[in-house]
């Protein structure tokens, strides 16, 4: 009982550590896009502001696909029941 314990523990404290570790990096982008806010009010650029805005929009989509299909993957099941037409 007392091992089951133990690592239900250990299970907590590595999902805090996950979720701290994660704030933090949340911080940082947010941080880095209101930096290319205040460089799209400095420059005239719009050209250059939008083709970064266009590749973090390609790989937020690209880390987005992998989430989902992960939990995707989580979700299913197999069932014997009748299927309904």
């Amino acid at each position: 009982m007392d091992l089951n314990r133990e690592r239900r523990r250990k299970k907590r404290i590595r999902n805090l550590i996950s979720v701290a570790y994660c704030s933090i990096q949340l911080l940082a982008v947010v941080l880095a896009f209101r930096g290319l806010g205040w460089l799209l009010e400095r420059s005239g650029e719009e050209e250059q502001v939008e083709a970064m805005f266009s590749v973090l929009e390609s790989k937020v989509a690209e880390v987005k696909t992998k989430f989902t299909a992960t939990k995707a993957k989580e979700n299913t099941a197999f069932s014997f029941g009748s299927k309904t037409e």
